[in-house]
């Protein structure tokens, strides 16, 4: 199918195993998050421990995550970039984010947060191809060292679609996308549709499970992406739920390709579905971090809810 999202133009083939995906598409103009507000002064990451708040140093959108848990890497190291989401306020913008796609609402608020007093809340409309998402480019992020970094949010899911109301498929969403930002091809996408998937543009590859995605409850999802393998590998609460070596399992073209890495240089997070769902959808998202190594989930505190 093909349709235009407000995030962009989103183009598929007719649904296979991985359904029509579409290219990601333009950054759609900022939304109700407004114009990006003060970051604040960094601060240093402190000795943050095993689920314990970061160290002094003020409101930096970069610093001020959860620490490490299960032996990984502090998300606030100086190799990583990171953000708890703690420092924005409603109608200020993002920091170093900007929104893509308004098909909803994009705010900070309490309702659900994995440390601190808020997260990131997604409301995404009824329909199809409705998109609100976050996203960065360029440095500290980008470029990657060797074109290959792990990622790390914590997610809250609610009202995640099945069949579409307009279709006899399953809706196929993304929630993680990593593509150059211009125009060479190639996006990476973690993705669901019924359960956990995996898809990647150009042909609309696909790798499909029978693996379900938590609801109502935090998550932690953790990524790679492979630019010099051509691998994706997307794992839940520490538990490997997919994976992809150059080819998955088919793309919806008809085509036997390579998942032929971009040099990765804008990575989105969020919310975009192509088929029509039936109802609004709410994500949460919180306590992000990125760099060259994985860094691992965080571990829950009393103010986790």
């Amino acid at each position: 199918m093909a349709g235009t999202g407000t995030g962009g133009t989103s183009t598929g083939g007719t649904g296979g195993r991985g359904g029509a995906a579409g290219s990601s598409g333009s950054s759609g103009a900022a939304g109700s998050s407004g114009a990006s507000g003060s970051s604040g002064a960094a601060g240093s990451s402190g000795s943050a421990g095993r689920g314990g708040a970061s160290g002094s140093g003020g409101s930096s959108t970069d610093a001020g995550a959860d620490g490490a848990a299960d032996g990984g890497l502090l998300p606030c190291a100086p190799q990583n970039v990171c953000d708890d989401f703690e420092s924005y306020t409603a109608g200020n913008g993002f920091g170093p984010w900007t929104q893509n796609g308004t098909s909803g609402m994009l705010a900070v608020d309490q309702t659900h947060a994995f440390s601190g007093k808020q997260g990131v809340h997604f409301k995404v409309d009824a329909g199809g191809n409705k998109r609100v998402q976050l996203q960065r480019t360029g440095a500290p992020m980008f470029p990657a060292m060797n074109n290959t970094f792990w990622g790390r949010v914590m997610v809250w899911a609610n009202n995640l679609p099945m069949k579409s109301d307009t279709e006899d498929k399953n809706v196929h969403y993304d929630i993680i996308q990593a593509n150059s930002g211009g125009s060479e091809p190639g996006e990476y996408r973690v993705a669901g549709m019924g359960n956990v998937l995996l898809n990647y543009e150009p042909h609309d590859c696909y790798y499909g499970t029978n693996k379900a995605i938590p609801q109502d409850r935090w998550a932690c999802w953790e990524w790679l992406f492979d630019g010099t393998s051509n691998t994706i590998e997307f794992y839940i609460d520490g538990q490997l739920q997919a994976k992809v070596v150059s080819k998955g399992q088919g793309c919806v073209d008809g085509t036997d390709s390579v998942w032929d890495a971009p040099t990765f240089n804008r990575l989105r997070m969020g919310w975009v579905n192509y088929q029509s769902k039936p109802a609004t959808t709410d994500l949460w998202m919180d306590d992000f971090a990125a760099g060259p190594a994985r860094i691992g989930c965080p571990a829950t505190s009393a103010q986790t809810h």
